[in-house]
């Protein structure tokens, strides 16, 4: 079995434009955090923790352990700088964590996964970036109207 850091490799020197890896981003933290910023975040968090909870009530055979970073810094918040400075270090050094990871139950890791060495990240089977968005929420529940909608004239004939 290919390693994925080998497959990311071979597609990378296989593109035909030359794509820097050594790119290092810094930005200078934002001072504070709009409303809707914090609002997107709290819809986030929940976001994921459903998911988690439906992956380990419902599943016998995988369990979902949070990876990503779970701060709940923001800007403006005391030490917010130098969180801030230290994730972009981390970023840039390895990419952004998923936020949850997928495990055989057989194979899920007894620790906290925030720290979890990449042996044991190499045994999940998955993993999975959690977003959540107010416009997919009413495009989704737009479109679930709609069918259900569709569904009562089929029946009334």
């Amino acid at each position: 079995m290919t390693a994925y850091r080998d497959t990311i490799a071979f597609l990378i020197s296989s593109f035909p434009i030359e794509i820097d890896t050594d790119i290092q981003l810094k930005k200078n933290p934002p001072t504070m955090a709009s409303s809707e910023f914090l609002t997107n975040k709290e819809q986030g968090d929940w976001a994921e923790q459903i998911v988690l909870n439906a992956v380990n009530t419902h599943s016998t055979e995988y369990c979902a352990v949070q990876y990503g970073r779970s701060d709940d810094l923001a800007a403006g918040d005391p030490g917010f700088a130098e969180f801030y400075s230290e994730y972009q270090d981390e970023l840039n050094d390895i990419g952004k964590k998923p936020d949850l990871l997928i495990f055989r139950r057989s194979d899920a890791p007894d620790t906290d996964c925030s720290d979890i060495d990449d042996a044991i990240v190499r045994e999940a089977i998955a993993a999975i970036e959690v977003r959540s968005s107010s416009f997919l929420v009413n495009k989704y529940a737009s479109f679930m109207n709609n069918r259900t909608r569709g569904a009562e004239a089929e029946c009334s004939r």
